[in-house]
């Protein structure tokens, strides 16, 4: 088979495989190290004669929708977002204890 002709018959199987596979796979990744943007608080003080000064807090919408306009995949995180809820300390010694084979306590 020539080049040419081979070219032109896995075309459209490779055109497949980026749409159905590479694509899905590079959309979670980059999914997965931005984060949502947190809302942006106002806390306000508000006196009424009857009640007495409040403190009360606020979304300022504005800047939230400013801050989601400038950065629209949210805040980078990284791979932090992935080894920030593991607790090593913890891991390290369930295993120091397991390892040994005095099993004291289940991690």
């Amino acid at each position: 088979m020539r080049h040419s002709t081979f070219f032109w018959f896995f075309l459209p199987t490779a055109a497949a495989m980026l749409l159905f596979i590479a694509f899905p796979i590079l959309s979670v990744v980059m999914q997965s190290i931005y984060a949502p943007h947190s809302a942006v608080l106002i806390e306000v003080e508000t006196c009424t004669p009857l009640v007495g000064c409040t403190m009360e807090t606020t979304v300022d919408q504005e800047a939230t929708a400013a801050l989601r306009a400038s950065e629209p995949l949210g805040r980078f995180v990284g791979l932090d977002i992935f080894f920030r809820p593991w607790s090593f300390s913890r891991f390290g010694g369930c295993w120091h204890v397991a390892r040994y084979g005095h099993m004291v306590r289940v991690c």
